[in-house]
């Protein structure tokens, strides 16, 4: 998968503090989503209103899935004489992003 070019600006980078609460991220991304007129800024307001968290279930099984690949990665380097192969189904990176409406 390829990024366009045109997507390499600092102004579609949206900054969140590192560790951030789960509330403040979807506040700064959404609001910056619809700066940039991705979403519209109703849409944003209307998504940062619904009762949260959201897609906690998936998110968690991300992690889960991205800590069983790096434990099997370090696993399979570790064995003697055998070298290490990529994870089927990690050619292309990061899971799908969420679909927010």
């Amino acid at each position: 998968m390829s990024i366009p070019s045109e997507c390499l600006d600092p102004v579609w980078d949206a900054v969140v503090p590192f560790q951030a609460a789960p509330e403040t991220a979807a506040d700064i991304v959404l609001k910056h989503l619809a700066k940039v007129d991705i979403i519209s800024s109703s849409k944003a307001e209307d998504y940062l209103r619904l009762p949260g968290p959201r897609a906690v279930d998936r998110a968690e099984q991300i992690l889960a899935d991205l800590h069983t690949r790096a434990r099997e990665q370090r696993e399979d380097k570790d064995r003697p004489g055998q070298a290490a192969e990529p994870i089927e189904g990690n050619e292309h990176g990061a899971e799908p992003p969420l679909t927010l409406w």
